[in-house]
């Protein structure tokens, strides 16, 4: 994890001396002010960073016009800023316009998260395999970016349901994960666990291949480490373990007569409410993950 509260010290150290010597608009000045902005989105401050990265814009605007390389990347910024709020529409608007900006990969590839976060997957789909397409060309088939948008390919054909392709992908993320950032990196466990959802939601019969997944991240800590901070209440894969034995127990007592198998085919079957909660369950688990990887509160 990043030194932020440091550099962010440092940063303001600068800027004010910059802002006196220099003054507020100086290019030098503005960097500076840009960057505070980047260390507080890195942080998760959303809110500090959208205001300072608007006070950028407005300046760069003024100063450089609206279509200059440093404007667009202030731009750039607030629409990342927005996406990362959940204001998917508002940032679809900016990062649209963003298109003409040099990085215009990066500018496809989050337009395709935001089309994806609005529900419109057909879209997203088609957008990230012409940015995994230029990617796997300009950086070669290991690079980080590139694992990136292949996960974000199987995010969309699993939530279409076509839970075989998405599961393909997953697994040769997951291997070059493992073999370039370890097992226990958080893009690695990212992948395992939505490895688990798509085993999950193909077929219950399969349940006991996610469960596994799953347990290894509790084994892991990853409840405690990764899961909490976003919910204090709540340690979502122990609720889940909670959940599943509380309705195993219950279902055995009423029908003593069942075997194991049979018992957790009933629980999931899809006229059960249990297995309608599950699928809720691993839902907002996921977005829980998501936004905890972002904030890069892994370790």
């Amino acid at each position: 994890m990043g030194k932020y509260n440091e550099a962010l010290e440092l940063y303001y150290y600068v800027n004010k001396i910059q802002t006196e010597i220099l003054g507020v608009n100086h290019p030098d000045t503005i960097k500076t002010i840009h960057n505070i902005a980047l260390c507080l989105y890195d942080m998760g401050k959303y809110n500090e960073a959208l205001e300072i990265n608007y006070s950028v814009d407005k300046i760069r605007t003024e100063i450089l016009d609206i279509k200059h390389i440093d404007t667009m990347a202030a731009k750039h910024n607030i629409a990342g800023c927005l996406r990362d709020m959940g204001k998917y529409n508002e940032a679809l608007e900016i990062f649209l316009f963003c298109i003409p900006h040099p990085n215009t990969i990066k500018t496809k590839d989050n337009i395709a998260l935001c089309l994806y976060n609005i529900g419109k997957y057909k879209e997203a789909l088609e957008l990230s395999y012409f940015v995994d397409e230029i990617q796997t060309k300009l950086l070669g088939i290991n690079h980080p970016d590139l694992m990136t948008t292949k996960h974000n390919i199987a995010g969309c054909l699993r939530d279409m349901g076509k839970y075989n392709e998405a599961l393909k992908i997953y697994y040769s993320v997951d291997k070059m994960q493992t073999e370039l950032l370890g097992m226990h990196h958080p893009d690695t466990m990212r992948t395992k666990h939505n490895i688990a959802l798509c085993l999950y939601n193909m077929d219950n019969a399969k349940f006991h291949k996610a469960a596994a997944v799953l347990q290894l991240l509790r084994e892991k800590n990853i409840t405690h480490k990764f899961l909490v901070p976003y919910s204090p209440e709540l340690n979502p894969i122990e609720e889940f373990f909670s959940m599943l034995k509380s309705n195993f127990k219950s279902t055995r007592n009423a029908n003593p007569d069942m075997t194991v198998k049979e018992a957790l085919e009933y629980i999931l079957s899809p006229d059960n409410n249990y297995s309608q909660q599950c699928n809720s369950f691993y839902i907002n688990m996921r977005r829980w993950l998501e936004k905890a990887i972002r904030r890069e509160e892994f370790i």
